[in-house]
């Protein structure tokens, strides 16, 4: 290898290093504000990265452009093993942007692999210095534009219904109160058996000084309350959400608080709909509020894993009754 190849190796690795450095300060450092979910640390970083990886492996563009998207893929993977060990990253963030991560970072090592085939005839070292340090210039653009156009919030919810064999009287007590809910329980769901977002235990309806509020727990500890403001008895239920601890943040994903900075998880609603003498529809409805940059992906996320949660919790309720009318007839 010769001066100047070392020399341009070292820019690189020194820039790679700097980008991982943003990474994880986006990811690690001050929470006010959302920062993991800018344009600069969905896209930006992630595509230098992919370029600088590839410059690495391939500086002059004369292997297989196959390696393009290898090796960008083989570094965020990589990356994303690490976090897991190191910082115990949590499932529910990597699922969220690996899928942005690696075709931004593929995208990167294309236009790098572009680019050296083109100035392959160029051997002087301030040029493969140039064409090096260029890729800081998009995450400083983009963080420019995220820092000149915030993000707003955005009302998004959530519906899934599911029809029982019972009137409204008999469903409506699994509604207020369900107790000892068995792991076996429910429906098999992407986000509950692949993510590990803990399954209901419990909910139970208590009634306090100043108001009436369902106390649930999620796996063994993870604890939230649903504040009633309205019960229309064998007709409706609406609360709003309370999150008195960080209990969910500890079993799901610490970067995603279910009433943080780009995330409130506000409330949810019961709504039984007669459909024939003895069969009801049950609608269990979401709201939540999202402060993100590309709000179409995260949405069609919200739509997908909430979506599990309803489904599994309105599995459970329909076989409780089901079983419960079983042995009164």
């Amino acid at each position: 290898m010769t001066v100047e190849q070392t020399s341009g190796t070292r820019v690189t690795l020194t820039l790679i290093g700097i980008l991982i450095a943003a990474m994880l300060f986006l990811f690690y450092g001050p929470e006010e504000s959302p920062q993991i979910t800018t344009l600069t640390a969905l896209l930006a970083i992630p595509a230098a990265l992919g370029g600088l990886v590839t410059q690495y492996v391939d500086p002059s563009g004369s292997r297989s452009p196959m390696g393009c998207f290898f090796w960008p893929t083989i570094f965020f993977l990589t990356i994303t093993g690490i976090a897991v060990a190191a910082f115990e990253e949590g499932a529910v963030c990597l699922v969220l942007v690996i899928p942005i991560w690696i075709p931004a970072a593929i995208a990167g090592g294309l236009v790098q692999y572009l680019n050296a085939r083109r100035r392959r005839r160029h051997t002087k070292q301030y040029q493969h210095r140039f064409y090096a340090s260029s890729w800081l210039l998009l995450p400083l653009l983009l963080m420019i534009w995220d820092q000149v156009w915030p993000v707003h919030w955005t009302n998004a919810s959530v519906e899934r219904s599911i029809k029982i064999d019972a009137s409204p009287e008999k469903i409506w007590p699994y509604l207020a109160s369900i107790q000892n809910i068995r792991a076996d329980e429910g429906k098999a769901n992407f986000t509950h058996d692949i993510v590990g977002i803990p399954r209901p235990t419990e909910a139970i309806l208590t009634r306090e000084v100043d108001r009436t509020v369902r106390k649930a727990v999620w796996g063994k500890s993870a604890r939230f309350e649903e504040v009633v403001q309205s019960a229309v008895p064998n007709r409706e239920m609406v609360w709003t959400f309370s999150f008195p601890d960080t209990s969910i943040q500890e079993h799901t994903d610490r970067h995603i608080p279910p009433a943080g900075p780009f995330l409130n998880i506000a409330s949810g609603s019961y709504r039984l709909e007669p459909i024939a003498p003895d069969r009801t529809r049950l609608v269990l409805t979401t709201h939540y509020r999202m402060r993100v940059r590309l709000v179409g992906y995260f949405q069609w996320w919200g739509e997908r894993l909430l979506g599990d949660v309803q489904d599994n919790v309105l599995a459970i309720v329909k076989d409780r009754v089901s079983a419960d009318v079983g042995l009164n007839q």
